[in-house]
């Protein structure tokens, strides 16, 4: 994020599909660490001029948990209010 904003970027749109780290990370805390520094951007005076936006990607051919990603971030009370997540379905 800081490399956009010193590049000049002042929107920008990430794009991910949760995935699960076998031994490191769930699907939840993947989540979690990108939306941590997606915030940790907004309090940062070097980052805090660029707007970020997080695109969850949804490989329908591996809708196994899927269902609770969606739900994990509703309880986070991050959706389209907020304008952070936004969802996209995928289809290869």
């Amino acid at each position: 994020i800081r490399e956009f904003a010193e590049d000049g970027v002042r929107y920008l749109e990430l794009r991910m599909t949760p995935r699960e780290v076998p031994g490191r990370r769930t699907r939840e805390e993947y989540c979690e660490a990108v939306l941590e520094e997606i915030r940790n951007a907004g309090k940062d005076d070097a980052t805090r001029c660029i707007t970020v936006k997080l695109l969850l990607s949804i490989d329908r051919r591996n809708l196994d948990g899927m269902d609770d990603i969606v739900r994990y971030l509703m309880s986070k009370h991050i959706w389209f209010g907020s304008g952070s997540v936004l969802f996209d379905s995928l289809m290869y």
